[in-house]
This record gives structure tokens, C-alpha cells and sequence, in this order.
């Protein structure tokens, strides 16, 4: 049986992204986040970060959990709507952006109340908003530290979860899971697919493995 050796989540990470140091620095101002309104489908605007998230699982407890738009920026679009009609929000998507700007996965957020948008709302400057409310299915400390490669790059090489943790590689799970909703799926025209089975010690990575070999290296099936 072929022995794995499994190191740090970051470690594994820099392997694969050797200059990261730099690119979180130069994408600490970086809207990470897009906020879309549920009942309209509209983009309320991004931001650079979202406070709570990490919380999230430490207060669930809780019916309601804090969370703080740092950085928010109103889209344009979203601000020449309000200019016309009031808006009120009953439901949220938060929208984890890629390096691109591209959403790479959403999760469903219900304020305590609705939220109403006046016309006096601009795109020319960033505030901090804070919400009470109801995140549904938040990410685990495991999958945000995950998300977090993510934004700054999406794995290119296959495997990296072998390297993880049992707890990381459910959250690796999770975000592939997420991920998935909105990725692009593979086309194989012959339906064969190649399941490479050398780390594949028990159910969950056997799932990693299935995912990538079906839909690709950032991908999954589902854990069921």
C-alpha cells in the first residue's frame, strides 16, 4: 500500500502557488465578495471582505448571526435602480469572487429584517454595512481557509487534497460542492473517465478522487 505523507494545509498550497505572500498583498484591497439581491437578481455591489463568516459556526447557536460588510462598494446598476424605485432585500447570495471577478461559489444569507435601499446610495465610495440575519449552510473554518487559496488561484495540479487533513479535505468537499453550482462542467465525448486511485484510503477520498477524475481538478460528484 502506498504511504502518504500528509503536511500542513499550506504547505500543501505552496507547492502549487509559490508566490502567494505577494498575491495576497496585492489583493488585500481586492473586492473578494459580490452581494445579489435573491428576488431581483440583481448585484447590490462588492466588497473586500465579509466579518462573520469565520464566526459563523462559533454562534450557531444563535438564530441570528452578525456579519459586517467591510469595504462595500454599490454597483452602478444597482444604485440607478434604487434612484427609481425603493428596494427592500428579504434575501442575499454572497458571492466569493475569483482573481478574475468571476463568483466561484454563493451562500444564501436572510437579514433579521428586510433591508430598504433609498436613492441617496452611491457607487463612488466604500462603506462598512453590518447585518443581523440567518446565513444558511455557512463555510466551516476548514473550506474558508480553502476559499481563500482560491481567490487568489484555483488548483492546477491534481491531488492536492491528498496532502490535507481528514477535516480539510470535508471542507475541500464543501467548497468543491459550492464551486460546482456555477462551474463550467467538463465535456468528455466518449464518457470514459480516468480514476486514479493512489490516494484513496477510505469514502471521502474516494469522493475527491471521483470529482476530479469526472468534472476536473476543482470539481466533485457530492458526498452523500
Amino acid at each position: 500500500m502506498k504511504t502518504i505523507v500528509k503536511s500542513s494545509f499550506h504547505t500543501s498550497y505552496e507547492l502549487a502557488s509559490h508566490h502567494n505572500e505577494n498575491l495576497m498583498q496585492e489583493l488585500h484591497f481586492m473586492d473578494k465578495y459580490s452581494i445579489r439581491d435573491d428576488e431581483s437578481g440583481l448585484v447590490i455591489g462588492y466588497c473586500e471582505d465579509i466579518i462573520g463568516f469565520l464566526d459563523y459556526y462559533a454562534s450557531r447557536e444563535k438564530h441570528f448571526h452578525e456579519i459586517t460588510l467591510s469595504g462595500l462598494r454599490f454597483d452602478e446598476a444597482f444604485v440607478q435602480h434604487c434612484k427609481s424605485a425603493r428596494l427592500k432585500i428579504f434575501g442575499m447570495h454572497f458571492s466569493i469572487l475569483g482573481q478574475g471577478g468571476e463568483p466561484m461559489g454563493s451562500y444564501y444569507f436572510t437579514p433579521e429584517k428586510p433591508i430598504s435601499f433609498y436613492n441617496d446610495i452611491t457607487s463612488q465610495e466604500k462603506i462598512t454595512m453590518s447585518v443581523s440575519g440567518a446565513l444558511h449552510g455557512g463555510p466551516s473554518s476548514e473550506a474558508l481557509e480553502i476559499w481563500k487559496q482560491w481567490i487568489i488561484a484555483k488548483p492546477v495540479m491534481k491531488n492536492i487534497w491528498a496532502s490535507l487533513s481528514k477535516e480539510q479535505r470535508l471542507g475541500w468537499l464543501e467548497v468543491v460542492r459550492i464551486h460546482s453550482q456555477v462551474a463550467q462542467k467538463k465535456v468528455i465525448e466518449d464518457q470514459h473517465y480516468y480514476l486514479d486511485m493512489a490516494y484513496v484510503t477510505d469514502r471521502i477520498s474516494f469522493y475527491c478522487a471521483l470529482g476530479e477524475a469526472m468534472n476536473g481538478r476543482a470539481d466533485i460528484t457530492g458526498l452523500t
